[in-house]
């Protein structure tokens, strides 16, 4: 894999630093103070100031992303060094400036061919809101898919997104995303 785009990928799931890597259990997990949900599976969890990740086999291969209760002005990532062009959330955003929003952060960060599509109506656990699908590519030509869901409420956004290499790992986990994203349960 190019490293450049390992380290984008690194830095749009807020691994900056030495972030300590946990474990979480299959059992309910608290996401903020927004929502839960409900994982099959053992994850590696690694936490930051703009969001949860999780993954099984390594970031690079494939990882939910979890953000919860972003406001007005908050981005989906940080990046080091000054001239930050990262776009910020804006509370009057529909779900089709969120999957813009979403694609202009990976674009940013360095990713290479990113492409947003395929936008629908979901539910957020009780709420009514939104999911889409995403495309990316590295430098060296593998392909990475994704989906995203969430949920704008009181000016806010939850949101959750996965992506995998198209090959293999985005399959292999599929299931349990889906059963994830089945059992977000919201809080507030």
């Amino acid at each position: 894999m190019n490293g450049r785009f390992f380290i984008s990928a690194l830095l749009l799931v807020g691994l900056i630093g030495c972030a300590p890597i946990t474990l979480v259990a299959p059992e309910k997990q608290k996401i903020g103070e927004s929502y839960s949900v409900e994982p099959r599976l053992q994850w590696n969890q690694a936490k930051n100031p703009t969001n949860v990740s999780w993954t099984i086999d390594g970031f690079d291969l494939q990882h939910l992303v979890f953000y919860a209760t972003l406001e007005e002005g908050e981005k989906l990532a940080t990046l080091p060094g000054p001239g930050n062009k990262l776009p910020s959330f804006d509370p009057s955003m529909r779900a089709n400036d969120v999957m813009e929003f979403l694609e202009e952060t990976y674009v940013a960060g360095g990713v290479e061919g990113v492409e947003t599509s395929n936008l629908r109506p979901a539910n957020f656990g009780d709420r009514s809101g939104f999911r889409f699908d995403i495309s990316m590519l590295s430098k060296d030509g593998l392909r990475y898919r994704g989906t995203a869901i969430g949920a704008l409420h009181d000016g806010t956004l939850d949101l959750i997104v996965y992506r995998g290499t198209e090959i293999y790992y985005y399959e292999r986990y599929e299931d349990e995303v889906e059963h994830i994203f089945s059992t977000i349960e919201v809080l507030s």
